[in-house]
């Protein structure tokens, strides 16, 4: 049995954001991809859970 965790969350309808890159694996080595993601993921914090 395949486990989807995109699926899986959003039949609950429980809050997560996806990010792709091309070129880019599992984790982001291009600089400008890890300052984007890191940026997304701070205001995902701040959204959901404050500062």
């Amino acid at each position: 049995m395949k486990f989807n965790l995109k699926a899986s969350l959003a039949a609950i309808n429980y809050p997560f954001e996806w990010l792709v890159k091309d070129k880019e694996g599992h984790g982001f080595y291009n600089e400008d991809n890890i300052l984007e993601s890191n940026q997304r993921i701070l205001s995902f914090l701040d959204k959901h859970i404050g500062s």
